[in-house]
């Protein structure tokens, strides 16, 4: 359906025609064009796999203070 924007509500009547003959309409339903999907809120990764994956790059998040102290 062209012309509608997402969220919208609207009523189908489908009606077949061939020719000039026409068929019975058929009962209207209603329908709510969906709201697009944000691709950004499918890929991000959660806070806590976030917070647990960041750190120095040597699998540990207090390695500097670790070098530090031991050396």
């Amino acid at each position: 359906i062209t012309g509608v924007l997402p969220g919208q509500t609207v009523q189908i009547i489908v009606q077949a025609v061939n020719g000039n003959l026409q068929g019975v309409a058929s009962e209207p339903i209603q329908f709510t064009v969906p709201l697009p999907i944000r691709e950004e809120a499918t890929t991000k990764e959660p806070a806590t796999a976030m917070a647990a994956s960041s750190g120095n790059g040597h699998g540990s998040r207090d390695g500097a203070k670790r070098a530090a102290a031991g050396g």
